[in-house]
C-alpha cells in the first residue's frame, strides 16, 4: 500500500504520531522517515546576531535530541527508516512548506502529522496541518491524541459541580457516564 511514510515529529515526548506511523508501516511494509523542523525565528524574531546564533545552536541541539529519540524508537520497533532534522529557511517559509517539500524530495507517499489541542491563542500561530494538506502532493493523515483522559476529567468536573450545587443526584450522572463509555 505505502512504500515511504514521512512522519513529522515535534518537541512533545508523546510518541502517538510516531507509533501510529510505525504501525501503518508494519502493515504496508513501508519505510518511515521521522522529520523534525527547527523553527527558531518564530520564537525570537528581534534578537541581535550574537544572541540569535546562540539561540539557534540551542534549538538545533534540542532538535538533535528529538531526532535521536525518534531514531531510537524506530530501532526499538525494528522499523526500517531514519530520522532527520531540517531548519526553516531564514528567508521565510513555514514548517508546513518544509514538511511538504521534504515529502516530495524523499518520494513519500504518505505524510503523517499530529494535531495540536485547539485553543484561542492558536488562532495566531501557523496551522501546520492545513499548510501541509494544501501543499502536499500525497495523502496527509492527521493523528489526534486520545481524548479519553480529557473526557474523564470533564466528567469528574461535572460531578464535582453537581455535588457542590446539589442540582442532581451524583449516582445518576455516574450511571449515565458508564453507559456512555460502553457505547
Amino acid at each position: 500500500m505505502y512504500k515511504h511514510i514521512l512522519v513529522a515529529v515535534g518537541l512533545k515526548p508523546d510518541l502517538t504520531t510516531l507509533k501510529s506511523a510505525i504501525e501503518i508501516a508494519r502493515e504496508s511494509g513501508a519505510r518511515v522517515t521521522g522529520l523534525h523542523v527547527v523553527d527558531p525565528l518564530r520564537h525570537f524574531p528581534a534578537l541581535a546576531d550574537d544572541e540569535f546564533h546562540g539561540m539557534l545552536e540551542a534549538f538545533e541541539a534540542h532538535g538533535r535530541t528529538v531526532v535521536d529519540r525518534t531514531s531510537r524508537v524506530l530501532d526499538e520497533a525494528q522499523c526500517q527508516g531514519e530520522a532527520q532534522m531540517r531548519r526553516l529557511p531564514s528567508c521565510g517559509g513555514t514548517v508546513g512548506q518544509v514538511i511538504a517539500q521534504t515529502a516530495r524530495e524523499l518520494g513519500a507517499d504518505l505524510v503523517i502529522l499530529g494535531s495540536r489541542d485547539p485553543g484561542w491563542f492558536r488562532l495566531y500561530l501557523q496551522n501546520v496541518q492545513k499548510d501541509v494538506v494544501r501543499r502536499s502532493t500525497c495523502p496527509v493523515l492527521v493523528i489526534t491524541p486520545p481524548c479519553v483522559p480529557k473526557a474523564r476529567q470533564a466528567r469528574s468536573m461535572k460531578m464535582h459541580r453537581v455535588e457542590q450545587f446539589g442540582q442532581a443526584q451524583p449516582e445518576n450522572l455516574h450511571a449515565n457516564a458508564e453507559d456512555r463509555e460502553r457505547e
